[in-house]
């Protein structure tokens, strides 16, 4: 998919510390916890501290967190994790399982991809996701990303463990995308 055609038009902007009851309601979800690894149950607290903590990040040009909007609702969050000695950055991001198949995070990592190679200047995207993990195997793959390495047992799942899957993106492949 060419930039520009996503299905699904999202906003992402900061976070705000009023925002974090709606994180709570979100996050707060076991099958998403499952799905991802947040802790379940997730209070109120986690929300707040996590959210308190964006600003020292942002200013340390380390870790820069979004909400994802739909029609002023936040439905998700995606973050980027900088690593300036490389000039590359981890992607992160969830949905809240209710807006699950939507279109949302596609829009959404489409924007970011943006952000992190225009603004930020990155050469280079990562991402890890659970095998398992279909819907955000497709959103990489619909976004440019390409699956580079299968992490073999990587995160543990229950008693468990799972393999992950790395996928990435340079700026010359989404340059070509554009």
């Amino acid at each position: 998919m060419k930039r520009g055609e996503e299905r699904m038009k999202v906003s992402v902007r900061p976070f705000h510390r009023e925002d974090a009851l709606t994180i709570t309601e979100l996050a707060d979800d076991k099958m998403l916890a499952d799905t991802i690894g947040l802790p379940h149950p997730y209070e109120f607290s986690h929300a707040e501290e996590w959210i308190r903590s964006h600003p020292s990040l942002w200013e340390a040009d380390e870790e820069y967190n979004f909400a994802i909007e739909y029609q002023s609702d936040i439905v998700g969050t995606i973050v980027i994790r900088r690593n300036k000695e490389h000039d590359a950055g981890e992607l992160g991001y969830w949905i809240g399982s209710r807006f699950w198949g939507r279109g949302y995070a596609t829009s959404a990592v489409e924007k970011i991809l943006s952000f992190g190679f225009r603004d930020l200047g990155l050469n280079r995207m990562w991402a890890m996701v659970r095998d398992s993990n279909i819907g955000s195997r497709t959103v990489l793959e619909k976004t440019g990303f390409v699956e580079e390495a299968v992490l073999r047992q990587a995160r543990r799942r229950g008693s468990d463990f799972e393999d992950c899957l790395l996928y990435a993106i340079t700026r010359r492949d989404y340059q070509s995308l554009e």
